[in-house]
């Protein structure tokens, strides 16, 4: 079975079917960009078994190649996968959930960088993927999600402010991470242990470059 477009489905239930391609015919309205890459990036939508009632949806890409040196770099750009959901949620949860899935199929790792500069890369995914959602027109089911959402997991509601690495940061409502304070200085001693390990860092990769040029099988 198939979705609007031409993602497939294994899940029959026609409630989910329409909400879903509700869902799809609006992200085409509002990023065509965006729908034609989901084509591409998504295999299939599968029914989600899970006993945590936390755990509503869960996007999986698939393994990177590893043996194929034209593949070192997939995940720089898209990637292919498995979107797996619960498929008997409230409409408006079930829409929310689905989108954020989406918004993660969606995200390659230039969409990352600026959040992976100031924040943990789960955090940075998670965003991320409710930043697509919301561009799509969702922010409503996103709201209606973060109530059975875990923080620790999903990041910050917009507006929210924490603290992290003793400075204090927050999420805006274009899902911008600004930081509030400056990250403190560490104490000299663990400073210069730093700049220690930098240095040797370096001179073993300058030293794995000469072993290179030396050895041409390398």
């Amino acid at each position: 079975m198939k979705l609007y477009g031409r993602i497939q489905t294994e899940i029959s239930c026609a409630d989910f079917i329409r909400i879903a391609n509700r869902c799809l015919r609006r992200i085409k309205k509002q990023a065509p960009e965006d729908f034609a890459r989901l084509q591409r990036v998504v295999r299939c939508v599968s029914s989600y078994e899970t006993t945590r009632e936390c755990d509503l949806g869960e996007w999986v890409a698939d393994p990177r190649p590893s043996d194929r040196p034209e593949h070192w770099d997939w995940e720089d750009g898209e990637m292919t996968g498995q979107l797996f959901i619960k498929p008997d949620l409230p409409e408006d949860q079930l829409l929310g959930v689905f989108v954020h899935e989406l918004g993660h199929a969606c995200t390659v790792t230039d969409d990352l960088k600026p959040l992976r500069s100031v924040i943990s890369d789960e955090w940075s995914s998670e965003i991320m993927a409710d930043k697509y959602a919301s561009k799509w027109g969702f922010e409503r089911h996103l709201q209606i999600c973060r109530e059975s959402r875990e923080m620790l997991h999903h990041g910050p509601p917009p507006g929210c402010e924490w603290e992290e690495y003793g400075a204090r940061f927050r999420l805006n409502a274009d899902y911008s991470v600004e930081r509030l304070t400056p990250i403190p200085e560490l104490p000299p001693e663990l400073r210069a242990m730093r700049e220690e390990c930098l240095r040797q860092n370096q001179i073993a990769g300058q030293l794995g470059d000469e072993e290179s040029l030396r050895d041409p099988s390398a």
